[in-house]
């Protein structure tokens, strides 16, 4: 069974998605798959990928690297270059390489997946989309195109065809299938595939041996901590709010680590308003997971209003891995709010609420036992319910050739 993937992102690529697609491969390529993958030689995270290789072999996955400029996340200029570049690269390559039998496009680049069902077409196959995000809604709703107009309309024409042409297409949560089946998506075509993460890889850290706590000054401190890509569909005004009002507790600190299009903006004010309490530090290696998720004792998750079915944070299973609770801010009607209560691993918090925000970071840094128990329930329901290996044996059933 040839599988191949198309995502700007792979391995060893840091950022979530990189690394979600990259598991499932991987897992393919282990059970005897014939995988393949078309990514680009830049990261995510900026540090771009001239070392790497524009093909290798690795972990049984034959892995094609496009060339493209590296002008990186910084701008939006450089972004939309990088991103085009990709695709015009990417979309030569599908139509000169050797067939294969399932092809999988990701929402990155977005909208890229149009061209999807023109390879279906052309070369035959099946054509899977993985929703992982849902454009262009989040393009409206951020405020970057304005909805009613030409622009919005084209776009919106863009995903239906996308999602009408797939023969599959996996969505994260039901909120999510939703807004998949609304945009285009025939109802028996979805998939529902929630993201995860790996217990094995990802385990908790006790402080004592924690070698980031002692690099990063936090040993003896309650650190709040938020870990990967600060983008448009958080929020962290909220977040930054509390931080400078409890600059007087000297025992608790908030901790950003990641990188994203606010983290620059993230940063600004952090510098701004002299927050002494907040320490900023850049994506870390995926093999320091471990480490730098157990650096805080509790993880701050945020979704700005209107982006719930758009965007589901995978970070959350990372951080239960870790063994953390979660302070969530968003729609306590959302997908990870609905699990943070049915698990009873976190506390939620409505968006807007900096009392409700403050009072909960509080609440967990004067009862610890509370927060320890938290964290405990938040792994026994990663191990049970959210592992690798049930979101990757759901991937084989859907790509593999034994269903």
């Amino acid at each position: 069974m040839g599988i191949r993937f198309v995502h700007q992102y792979f391995f060893p690529d840091p950022s979530s998605v990189s690394q979600v697609i990259s598991q499932i491969a991987f897992s393919l390529a282990d059970k005897g798959e014939d995988v393949s993958v078309i990514c680009s030689r830049n990261r995510y995270d900026q540090v771009q990928g001239v070392s790497l290789p524009s093909t290798e072999h690795v972990g049984g996955v034959d892995i094609y690297r496009c060339w493209g400029p590296s002008f990186g996340r910084g701008t939006i200029v450089g972004r939309i270059l990088d991103m085009a570049s990709f695709c015009i690269v990417s979309a030569a390559h599908l139509m000169v390489c050797r067939r294969a039998d399932t092809f999988v496009f990701l929402t990155n680049p977005p909208l890229f997946p149009v061209f999807g069902p023109l390879v279906k077409r052309i070369r035959g196959g099946r054509f899977v989309y993985i929703l992982m995000d849902i454009y262009p809604d989040i393009l409206i709703r951020a405020g970057a195109v304005r909805e009613g107009s030409v622009a919005a309309r084209i776009l919106r024409w863009i995903a239906r065809a996308s999602l009408r042409g797939a023969d599959t297409v996996v969505v994260l949560g039901e909120d999510m299938r939703k807004v998949a089946i609304r945009s285009g998506a025939s109802p028996e075509k979805v998939v529902t595939i929630r993201n995860w993460a790996d217990p094995e890889m990802i385990h908790p850290v006790p402080h004592r041996v924690n070698r980031f706590r002692r690099e990063w000054g936090l040993d003896g401190k309650f650190v709040v901590e938020y870990s990967g890509n600060l983008g448009v569909s958080h929020s962290f005004e909220d977040l930054l709010a509390v931080a400078e009002e409890l600059a007087d507790h000297d025992e608790i600190r908030f901790l950003f680590i990641g990188g994203g299009v606010r983290y620059t903006e993230v940063e600004r004010t952090v510098s701004s308003k002299g927050l002494g309490n907040t320490v900023m530090k850049p994506y870390q290696d995926v093999s320091d997971l471990s480490h730098s998720l157990s650096v805080g004792d509790a993880h701050y998750i945020s979704l700005r209003n209107g982006f719930e079915g758009l965007v589901v944070p995978s970070k959350a299973y990372g951080i239960m891995a870790a063994g953390r609770p979660m302070i969530y801010q968003g729609d306590q009607e959302g997908e990870i709010a609905q699990m943070i209560a049915r698990e009873q691993c976190g506390i939620v918090v409505a968006e807007g609420d900096r009392a409700g925000l403050r009072d909960g970071i509080l609440r967990l840094y004067r009862d610890r036992e509370m927060a320890e128990r938290m964290g405990v329930l938040a792994r026994r329901a990663l191990e049970e319910k959210y592992s690798a290996s049930i979101g990757l044996a759901e991937y084989r059933k859907v790509l593999g050739s034994v269903n």
